[in-house]
């Protein structure tokens, strides 16, 4: 019998590529289905070899029924939509009520799950670094930023009613190929955040030595292919192997954000977008809305990933880095 697959998030910058560029093209005898918000978006997306399903995130009742009926869901979605999560996990939960099996659920997590709340921009020799082992993972709590969905998903696949895997990428960068959005939000940020300021500059907090890491948007689609495999074979029984060991840091880049800064002030003004190629600090207060986001660090290690054999491509920052990024702006303004 033919498996479906029900995609979240498949108009987004990762869904849509993960759909699109991948899964179709390495498995195209499988049946795909995604969730469709906007009409305009409905002939892309079934171009693309998908089912579109026209409903928004707040149908929890329909998303719940396809989830229901599904061999394997892909929430490439909000990280943070627990009303959503909670429409999937009750979906899961009735398929084997139901007598029609265990599903797999792929979600898609965020590196920023495990940042050191920190508003200074500086570096922190004494915090912890978190790894995909499995006595990190325990230790998430509902209370950090991502956690109160990561934890029911583990939580669910913990109780025997879904096989989880979860997908925890660091920053991703680099022209996507979806349908429809094919810029990282950090771009978007970055920009949007310069303009709003008098100086006109790409701009860090403090010393800009907090640290994060980024991850080429084609380095991650092969992450999840790689996991895709493990839930194709997975079949339609429990997992001997416990959720906590199925999370997965997608990291590749290690990065102070003063030199992400100037990478992508460089390919800014080259393209005319700010005043300056060097970018400026500024204080937690004078950066913006996205002010946590550039303040804290995140340290973390990518381990279970490189164990499988997965091999990123993209392991360095040049000035090329944001490159592909800032033309994509540029062809939509």
């Amino acid at each position: 019998m033919v498996k479906t697959v029900f995609i979240l998030g498949a108009t987004g910058y990762i869904g849509g590529g993960s759909l699109l560029v991948s899964l179709k093209k390495t498995h195209p005898d499988l049946v795909y289905k995604a969730l469709v918000r906007s009409e305009s978006d409905i002939i892309p997306v079934g171009a693309a070899g998908a089912t579109p399903v026209h409903r928004s995130f707040t149908d929890h009742n329909l998303i719940a029924e396809h989830c229901a009926h599904a061999d394997i869901v892909v929430n490439a979605a909000d990280s943070d939509d627990i009303q959503l999560t909670n429409a999937v996990l009750r979906g899961l939960k009735r398929r084997k009520e139901e007598g029609r099996g265990i599903a797999v659920l792929i979600h898609t997590s965020g590196d920023a799950i495990f940042n050191d709340n920190g508003k200074e921009g500086k570096h922190n020799p004494n915090m912890k670094v978190w790894t995909d082992s499995e006595e990190d993972i325990r230790s998430l709590t509902p209370s950090m930023i991502h956690g109160q969905v990561d934890v029911p998903v583990l939580k669910a696949a913990e109780e025997g009613y879904a096989n989880s895997f979860i997908l925890c990428p660091s920053i991703v960068y680099g022209r996507g190929s979806g349908p429809v959005k094919r810029i990282t939000i950090l771009v978007r940020l970055l920009l949007e955040s310069s303009k709003v300021q008098p100086y006109r500059r790409v701009h860090y907090v403090g010393e800009g030595t907090n640290i994060n890491a980024l991850i080429n948007i084609n380095d991650l689609i092969e992450a999840y292919l790689l996991i895709f495999k493990f839930a194709l074979d997975a079949g339609h029984t429990l997992l001997p192997s416990n959720p906590y060991a199925r999370y997965y840091n997608a990291s590749a880049i290690p990065v102070a954000w003063k030199d992400l800064t100037r990478a992508l002030a460089g390919a800014f003004h080259k393209k005319g977008l700010v005043n300056s190629p060097e970018p400026i600090s500024v204080s937690y207060e004078d950066a913006g809305s996205a002010n946590w986001y550039l303040a804290f660090n995140v340290p973390i290690r990518t381990k279970r990933l490189l164990e499988l054999g997965w091999k990123p491509v993209h392991r360095e920052l040049t000035n090329e880095t944001f490159a592909e990024d800032v033309d994509e702006i540029l062809k939509e303004n």
